[in-house]
């Protein structure tokens, strides 16, 4: 029996009709159905980089619901599972030429979620965050943790 091969499958010259055979535009060599053009999720192997190309892509760069300033970084890992982090973050980090733990939180100096320059950053830990917090609320008179009866 001879053999052909084709785009790195091997198969029994008998049963090929090339005609009836269409195969994976990446160049796997995977047989796919005469409709599609690539085999389940290999034209983003081919193309990783097509968001670049859509009206719709920003660079990696969005806000949050709370204003704050997000970095498309997968890699990193504190990444979201979409694969952003705060920008706030990646500006301390570099800074301290490490990642930080889950206990360390930046603060923003002036309020501005939207302001990551590093001489508006302050790291604290999350127990200093809050008591920093809790102290402004309470100066400018706002309790949370008063009840009305």
């Amino acid at each position: 029996m001879e053999l052909i091969l084709i785009l790195g499958c091997v198969y029994p010259l008998e049963d090929t009709k090339l005609e009836d055979k269409k195969f994976c535009e990446c160049g796997c060599g995977a047989e796919i159905n005469q409709t599609k053009r690539f085999k389940h999720g290999h034209y983003v192997k081919l193309n990783p980089r097509k968001a670049d190309n859509s009206n719709f892509w920003t660079g990696g760069r969005r806000k949050d619901s709370s204003g704050y300033v997000l970095i498309h970084s997968p890699a990193h890992p504190s990444a979201t599972k979409a694969g952003y982090v705060c920008e706030h973050r990646l500006v301390m980090e570099k800074h301290l030429g490490r990642y930080l733990t889950e206990d360390e939180h930046i603060h923003h100096i002036n309020q501005n979620p939207k302001d990551n320059r590093l001489e508006n950053l302050k790291i604290m830990s999350n127990s200093e965050h809050i008591r920093f917090h809790r102290t402004e609320e309470l100066k400018r008179g706002i309790n949370r943790f008063t009840y009305n009866k």
